[in-house]
């Protein structure tokens, strides 16, 4: 039996932002925002090269939820919670400091662009962009400082 890459859960892109759990919804904030930490210039959370995002609803998420007790990287949940630049959702525009309304506002606008990324059969790839997806993701973290 092959060894499973490491791998994360990205959560499917039908569901609806306020259907979805906290951490999920920090997934997808992270995945489209930038990095926040001095010098850094990362675009959104990504995993490091070598690993593998599965669907939360495949078939084999026990697989994914067992190796996530034993990950520093990953929340209970399975999901991804530390990029390749080695910071974590906090700095990826889910920093405990913004409001509620905030946070929920960015969910909704990520959950959009998660929508375009499953209609062009690119949600996992975390390569991805397009014009559409950029400025799609500005709308993410437009707001940022709004209620500071």
């Amino acid at each position: 039996m092959s060894a499973l890459p490491p791998t994360f859960l990205y959560p499917s892109a039908v569901e609806e932002a306020n259907s979805i759990s906290y951490n999920a919804k920090r997934a997808k904030i992270a995945r489209h925002s930038p990095c926040s930490a001095s010098g850094c210039t990362c675009l959104g959370l990504h995993p490091p090269p070598g690993w593998q995002a599965m669907a939360d609803d495949s078939e084999d998420v026990g697989i994914v939820l067992d190796m996530a007790e034993f990950s520093e990287e990953l929340t209970d949940e399975g999901h991804l919670k530390i990029c390749d630049c080695g910071h974590s959702f906090e700095d990826h525009g889910c920093d405990d400091s913004i409001d509620l309304e905030e946070f929920n506002r960015r969910a909704r606008a990520a959950v959009r662009i998660d929508e375009l990324l499953e209609n062009k059969g690119q949600l996992l790839n975390f390569e991805y962009t397009d014009e559409d997806i950029l400025s799609l993701r500005k709308s993410v973290i437009g707001n940022e400082g709004a209620n500071s």
